[in-house]
């Protein structure tokens, strides 16, 4: 549990962030927040980053306002980067300055269901890993595996899109969008890289993300 922790963290720091210093280009797209209604589950054990997506060389998050802090904790991880414990069911809304502008994200906090009937990725499938949790992390891998991906989602549930981590050619993070039965290199450079599946629930609107974790 320890070493899948630290696993955890360091890809967070380093698999999730797009882009953390880059200088800001002239043209180059706003800040704002990656996504900006976020769900969590009731009991959930790890945290999630809230990252700024387009960030500028100097910006930092100041005048952080957390609606309803019984929800949710949540604190200013990194300059560019904020971090969320769900602590109860119900809903949040955070508000904060970054680089002159304010953004706002709405999270709330349910109860835990898998939005997978199938999660494949090579010849496994790793649908039942996510019953309680909304990651799993395959680690100790040696070398890059080229393998195809394969995801549907559970009844009532839409799958919205899928991406990988990526790295661009000034060597930030990014995030790459896959088509579903496509083939995709799971490389262990830099540590590892991770697959996301974003899931919507057709009643209530719900977004879920799951998260693969390929690591050394």
């Amino acid at each position: 549990m320890k070493k899948a922790k630290k696993v955890i963290a360091m890809m967070a720091m380093v698999t999730v962030i797009i882009s953390c210093f880059p200088a800001l280009q002239v043209g180059a797209a706003a800040p704002q927040i990656y996504d900006t209604e976020i769900f969590m589950y009731q009991g959930e054990i790890s945290e999630t980053y809230l990252y700024i997506q387009n960030p500028t060389k100097t910006g930092k998050i100041t005048g952080l306002k957390n609606s309803n802090p019984k929800v949710a904790k949540v604190s200013v991880y990194q300059k560019n980067q904020l971090k969320v414990r769900p602590k109860s069911k119900g809903t949040t809304k955070i508000s904060f300055k970054y680089a002159g502008k304010k953004l706002s994200a709405k999270i709330t906090v349910v109860n835990w269901e898998n939005p997978c009937a199938k999660f494949k990725i090579g010849k496994k499938d790793y649908a039942e890993y996510f019953e309680r949790t909304d990651q799993y992390i395959l680690s100790g891998q040696k070398k890059n595996r080229k393998v195809k991906i394969d995801i549907s989602p559970a009844s009532g549930w839409k799958l919205l899109k899928i991406e990988r981590s990526g790295v661009n050619k000034s060597g930030g993070m990014v995030m790459l969008k896959t088509k579903n039965h496509s083939n995709i290199k799971l490389s262990v450079k830099d540590g590892g890289m991770a697959v996301y599946a974003h899931f919507k629930n057709k009643k209530t609107g719900e977004k879920r993300v799951l998260m693969f974790w390929y690591t050394l």
